[in-house]
């Protein structure tokens, strides 16, 4: 059988199910399309279904079709048969060897296209002609076909790989249009002249043949979203670009997305406008109305949504030289500064600069050392925007800032009077912009802020201008990191991270992959990123806000489950590690995001004290207080502003007062299943694309938070308290943990899809606590054993002796102990003590579980109770320990041993 043929066998539903994680119904049918999106046919049954009997797959919304190949080509963006086969044979098929194409064989696509391609043109020629288009003759050759099987005009793309069908006489309940080959990604680019300064996008080939002399790309549809910048790039860079689709609901849709594609990636292109077309109307309608050249010509019709302000021109002459001259005492000419003076009574002209400039932004920051934004403009025509301070403005400094702008200097020859009048009337016309230096939630706008793109209260994604301002209200927002002024500013590179990367996953999505693949685990971590949202609100309300801490041994997948939640804020760092960092540093590193979340990574219970302090007041928001430089004896508090998750190998147990300040995950080295392997590859998929679309989406909820946040945590709180006192003993501390993650769940879960109910996910909280408090008791069991024998050994006649009690290995740091014999010293002090103290069986099990991070499993001889056979002692159990710095002795379990 040949290769082709084998593929195509593919069964098609394992196939589809396994590329886009979806699953059929009974009858074969996706809830959506993979393609379009589209959930409907004409009938109102789910539009995309297989033939199992043809091996066969269709959409009846966006009309796309065929076998395993043709569905891998239509997936996959740039995807040829070639490229689609050998996938097939090596992921499905095992086999290794390169496909070959036979030159014999085209692709039935390729045939279809050569077939549609030779078709005489007159019937789709009279069809554009009855749509008002009848300048043919000044369409370019290839700008249309006639496909005379369906009796439909044919477009297609730049690259040949898809086939654009609008019927001609479409027949009741119908699709008017249809596809064949890959949608998304192709652009139809037959009416794109890159000799013009203007490129339209609209949404249909009609309407881009219908705008004649305008350069015009076409999209297909509005369901195309093109994912790769590189694809748009060519089309847009150093040009004027209008969004000219229609103005209806998927209109309007489809240029929200491309206002958002656009910016965010940062085109280089001089200005974006939107095209406001009348409701109901689309450019070819107002073609046959013979209207759309006097609407195109109107400048109100398009709304300005970004401007490159920087390297627009300032007006190199005076409207009024007059005018100006008798209000400001200077004026402008020839792209210079000059003023009249008077001398022997006679009026005089003089060259005050060889530039102009121009304040475009006061950056107000609450400081007496505010900036500003000026843009210079020498009298050659070379343009820059520099960030300018108060005290740079007076004359003899101002004169040493502006010889080092531009490539040749610029030079002020007036005096203070002169530079004081110029900056006296740029003041009166400049505007005024709040500048953002602490990312993320901006209390007074209820904006939430990135390095380039805000949030707006209303949940509307605004991006900066290429000097960083975003234009939002009455006062527009300076963000610096991205800004024209400080791209060579290497002190922007950890805000830069802080990006907007909106990622292709919604809330839903990404919640439920989280679910699969951690369980409880990633049901608290969506609730703390919930919570973590809202930190400011949920800190001054209750006075508190914890820890995320993750525990469990290197190679565990802690890493990744941070990352997972860090891509919802940009560009995840590599965290803040707590072994490298001093307390103040990392104390810095964690105030400068409001309502973000950081990574403190490697704790072990060895951190320093003051790095434990600051965990202690950095639950209660505060880090520590230090001396303003100034003779007034005021202070700074610096405060701790957004969420954080940490990680370690060993319990935060150094102190009670730390562990109670923690919300505790364990993550244990077991096997996944398929679910919850394929969800954790999915995730690390799609991570690279961004999670941000998620952070927007769980931003919208801000109001049922402080409206209603306060009623119902204590609500939970006190519901709570009796029920879970009455089987253990837990603190009130860690009950208010557990009514925390509880209320974001039951606030939100009407408004939330969540991959979870919330009567499951509060047992599982409640356990999950529980547990953890056991752990933790585990620990402090251990601990008092080797207290236990540390006793024993400081006696002045100790019972316990080397080769019989215990055995050091001094090169591997291990320490061989005979459990059996040790166990009575144990019971003595406990007794002594007044402790609780546990059997031999218990205790053995705490010491020998994994739990107990100084334990050294048996790995080499066969042992039912992980003991291993050492001499002189016998049956043993090995414990790894550390020398006493500079003294006699050893550490185990943060215990000394006098050994």
């Amino acid at each position: 059988m040949q290769t082709i043929e084998k593929v195509k066998q593919i069964d098609i539903k394992a196939l589809i199910e396994k590329e886009t994680g979806t699953c059929f119904n009974k009858t074969n049918q996706l809830e959506k399309c993979p393609f379009c999106g589209s959930g409907k046919g004409t009938n109102q049954s789910p539009a995309f279904s297989i033939k199992k009997k043809n091996n066969f797959y269709k959409c009846f919304s966006c009309g796309s079709c065929g076998s395993t190949i043709d569905f891998l080509i239509s997936l996959n963006s740039g995807w040829n048969e070639h490229k689609a086969i050998k996938y097939l044979q090596e992921e499905y098929l095992g086999i290794k060897e390169t496909f070959q194409p036979s030159q014999n064989v085209t692709s039935a696509f390729k045939k279809m296209l050569f077939a549609i391609k030779n078709n005489p043109k007159e019937t789709a020629t009279e069809y554009l002609k009855s749509r008002g288009i009848s300048f043919i003759d000044a369409l370019p050759d290839d700008s249309y076909w006639y496909d005379s099987h369906a009796n439909a005009i044919v477009f297609t793309d730049a690259n040949n790989q898809l086939i654009n069908r609008r019927m001609i006489n479409p027949t009741k309940g119908k699709p008017k249009a249809k596809n064949n080959g890959t949608l998304n990604g192709s652009i139809y680019d037959k009416m794109y002249n890159p000799d013009y300064d203007v490129v339209f996008i609209q949404e249909g080939v009609v309407n881009a043949l219908s705008m004649k002399g305008c350069s015009s790309i076409a999209l297909f549809s509005t369901e195309n979203k093109i994912k790769n910048p590189k694809i748009l790039q060519k089309y847009i860079e150093g040009k004027i670009v209008v969004l000219a689709m229609d103005n209806d609901s998927a209109g309007n849709k489809c240029a929200e997305y491309y206002q958002d594609f656009i910016l965010s990636n940062r085109f280089d292109i001089k200005s974006l406008r939107r095209l406001i077309l009348p409701e109901n109307k689309d450019a070819n309608d107002l073609l046959q109305d013979k209207t759309i050249v006097d609407f195109l010509q109107n400048m109100n019709n398009y709304q300005l949504l970004w401007e490159d302000i920087i390297n627009k021109p300032i007006p190199k002459f005076s409207i009024d030289e007059l005018t100006d001259i008798e209000e400001y005492n200077f004026y402008k000419k020839n792209g210079c500064y000059y003023a009249n003076e008077f001398h022997k009574s006679k009026p005089v002209e003089r060259k005050l600069s060889n530039f102009l400039m121009d304040s475009v932004y006061h950056l107000m920051d609450g400081t007496k050392e505010s900036k500003r934004l000026i843009k210079f403009q020498r009298n050659t025509g070379e343009i820059t925007v520099n960030e300018i301070t108060s005290s740079e403005l007076n004359l003899d400094k101002f004169k040493k800032v502006i010889r080092s702008i531009s490539g040749r200097g610029l030079t002020f020859f007036g005096n203070t009077q002169n530079l004081d009048t110029i900056l006296t009337y740029l003041y009166d016309n400049e505007k005024n912009a709040i500048a953002v230096n602490q990312l993320g939630y901006q209390r007074e706008s209820k904006n939430y802020c990135f390095a380039d793109a805000t949030i707006t209260h209303d949940n509307k994604l605004l991006y900066p201008d290429k000097l960083g301002i975003v234009n939002h209200g009455k006062s527009p927002y300076y963000l610096p990191p991205f800004a024209y002024t400080n791209l060579d500013d290497k002190s922007y590179s950890g805000q830069r991270k802080f990006t907007y990367k909106a990622g292709n996953l919604s809330f839903k999505e990404w919640s439920e992959l989280i679910y699969k693949a951690y369980g409880i685990n990633g049901a608290i971590g969506i609730s703390f990123i919930i919570l973590a949202l809202y930190r400011d609100f949920i800190l001054e309300l209750t006075g508190f806000f914890p820890f995320l801490f993750l525990f469990g041994d290197q190679g565990a997948g802690k890493s990744n489950f941070v990352n997972f939640f860090l891509h919802l804020f940009g560009e995840p760092n590599h965290g803040i590690s707590l072994l490298n960092s001093t307390d103040k540093g990392f104390s810095r590193s964690i105030t400068q995001r409001n309502n973000a979340l950081y990574y403190l990574k490697e704790y072990t219970n060895a951190i320093d004290k003051k790095t434990v302090d600051v965990f202690k007041t950095g639950y209660d928001g505060e880090l520590y207080t230090m001396a303003q430089k100034s003779n007034d004896n005021k202070t700074t508090t610096l405060e701790i502003s957004s969420a954080c998750m940490v990680d370690g190998n060993e319990l935060p147990t150094s102190e009670a007062a730390l562990f109670a300040r923690m919300i505790v995950l364990h993550f244990e080295d077991n096997k996944f299943s398929d679910e919850s392997t394929h969800a954790y590859k999915t995730l690390l998929k799609e991570k690279e694309q961004g999670f941000c679309n998620i952070t927007r989406e769980l931003l919208k909820y801000r109001n049922v938070i402080e409206t209603k946040f306060k009623t119902v945590f204590d609500s939970i709180f006190y519901e709570l308290k009796p029920e879970i006192t009455a089987v253990t003993e837990i603190s009130d501390r860690q009950i208010k943990h557990i009514a925390l993650l509880l209320t974001s769940v039951q606030l939100l879960q009407n408004n939330l899809e969540l991959p979870f109910d919330y009567s499951t996910y509060k047992q599982s909280v409640i356990e999950n606590t529980i547990k953890q408090n056991e752990m933790a008791s585990t620990i402090k069991d251990v601990t008092i054993f080797w207290e236990a024998i540390a006793f024993k050994l400081s006696q002045p006649k100790s019972e316990i002796k080397v080769n019989t009690h215990y055995l050091k290995d001094p090169v591997n740091k291990n320490l061989f102990i005979k459990f059996p014999l040790l166990f009575p010293y144990y019971k003595e002090y406990v007794k002594k003590n007044g402790l609780n103290d546990l059997d031999a069986n218990s205790l053995k099990s705490l010491l020998t579980s994994k739990g107990n991070t100084s334990f050294i499993q048996n790995t080499t001889q066969k042992s039912r109770d992980k003991a291993i056979n050492k001499k002189p002692l016998g049956s043993c159990y090995r414990f790894k320990y550390e020398d006493i710095p500079e003294g006699i002795g050893i550490i185990i379990n943060d215990v000394e041993l006098n050994l």
